[in-house]
Protein backbone atom coordinates (compact mmCIF):
# COMPACT_ATOMS: atom_id res chain seq x y z
CA UNK A 1 0.00 0.00 0.00
CA UNK A 2 1.66 3.17 -1.25
CA UNK A 3 0.90 6.02 1.19
CA UNK A 4 1.09 8.61 -1.60
CA UNK A 5 -1.57 6.84 -3.72
CA UNK A 6 -5.11 7.94 -2.87
CA UNK A 7 -7.84 5.35 -3.15
CA UNK A 8 -11.14 7.17 -3.68
CA UNK A 9 -14.57 6.48 -5.08
CA UNK A 10 -16.82 9.36 -5.98
CA UNK A 11 -20.51 9.40 -6.87
CA UNK A 12 -22.40 12.54 -7.80
CA UNK A 13 -26.06 13.20 -8.57
CA UNK A 14 -27.03 16.84 -9.21
CA UNK A 15 -25.64 18.76 -6.20
CA UNK A 16 -25.24 15.72 -3.93
CA UNK A 17 -22.08 13.64 -3.80
CA UNK A 18 -20.36 11.03 -1.69
CA UNK A 19 -16.65 10.27 -1.58
CA UNK A 20 -15.33 6.96 -0.29
CA UNK A 21 -11.74 6.99 0.94
CA UNK A 22 -9.71 3.86 1.56
CA UNK A 23 -7.29 5.04 4.19
CA UNK A 24 -7.04 6.70 7.56
CA UNK A 25 -9.53 9.13 9.07
CA UNK A 26 -6.83 11.80 8.77
CA UNK A 27 -6.59 11.13 5.02
CA UNK A 28 -10.38 11.31 4.68
CA UNK A 29 -10.41 14.61 6.58
CA UNK A 30 -7.71 16.01 4.28
CA UNK A 31 -9.79 15.04 1.22
CA UNK A 32 -12.85 16.71 2.75
CA UNK A 33 -10.88 19.91 3.38
CA UNK A 34 -9.54 19.90 -0.19
CA UNK A 35 -13.05 19.47 -1.60
CA UNK A 36 -14.34 22.22 0.70
CA UNK A 37 -11.55 24.55 -0.44
CA UNK A 38 -12.16 23.77 -4.13
CA UNK A 39 -15.89 24.41 -3.80
CA UNK A 40 -15.33 27.69 -1.95
CA UNK A 41 -12.57 29.41 -3.89
CA UNK A 42 -13.13 28.82 -7.61
CA UNK A 43 -16.85 27.96 -7.44
CA UNK A 44 -18.13 30.17 -4.57
CA UNK A 45 -20.07 27.22 -3.10
CA UNK A 46 -20.23 25.88 0.44
CA UNK A 47 -20.69 22.38 1.82
CA UNK A 48 -23.94 21.81 3.69
CA UNK A 49 -22.56 21.15 7.17
CA UNK A 50 -25.82 19.46 8.18
CA UNK A 51 -25.26 16.80 5.51
CA UNK A 52 -21.46 16.69 5.53
CA UNK A 53 -19.74 14.19 7.81
CA UNK A 54 -17.00 11.59 8.02
CA UNK A 55 -18.31 8.07 8.58
CA UNK A 56 -16.41 4.85 9.17
CA UNK A 57 -18.00 2.31 6.80
CA UNK A 58 -17.54 -0.66 9.15
CA UNK A 59 -19.10 1.10 12.13
CA UNK A 60 -21.79 3.41 10.71
CA UNK A 61 -24.18 3.78 7.80
CA UNK A 62 -23.83 6.59 5.27
CA UNK A 63 -27.11 8.00 3.94
CA UNK A 64 -27.02 9.09 0.30
CA UNK A 65 -30.03 9.87 -1.91
CA UNK A 66 -32.40 7.74 0.14
CA UNK A 67 -29.99 4.81 0.28
CA UNK A 68 -28.10 3.40 3.25
CA UNK A 69 -24.50 2.53 2.38
CA UNK A 70 -22.29 0.43 4.63
CA UNK A 71 -19.45 -2.08 4.56
CA UNK A 72 -20.76 -5.62 4.75
CA UNK A 73 -18.11 -7.98 6.13
CA UNK A 74 -20.45 -10.97 5.72
CA UNK A 75 -20.08 -10.92 1.94
CA UNK A 76 -17.20 -13.13 0.86
CA UNK A 77 -15.83 -10.70 -1.71
CA UNK A 78 -16.10 -7.75 0.73
CA UNK A 79 -18.27 -5.42 -1.35
CA UNK A 80 -20.14 -2.36 -0.15
CA UNK A 81 -23.85 -3.01 0.17
CA UNK A 82 -26.72 -0.60 -0.32
CA UNK A 83 -30.43 -0.68 0.36
CA UNK A 84 -33.30 1.72 -0.07
CA UNK A 85 -34.44 3.51 3.08
CA UNK A 86 -38.01 2.92 4.13
CA UNK A 87 -38.89 6.42 5.39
Amino acid sequence: MDETFRRLRYVRYADDFIISVIGSRRRAYEVMQQVRSFLKDPLCLELNLGKTKLTHARKNIAHFLGTDIRWNANITDKKVSKRKRSN
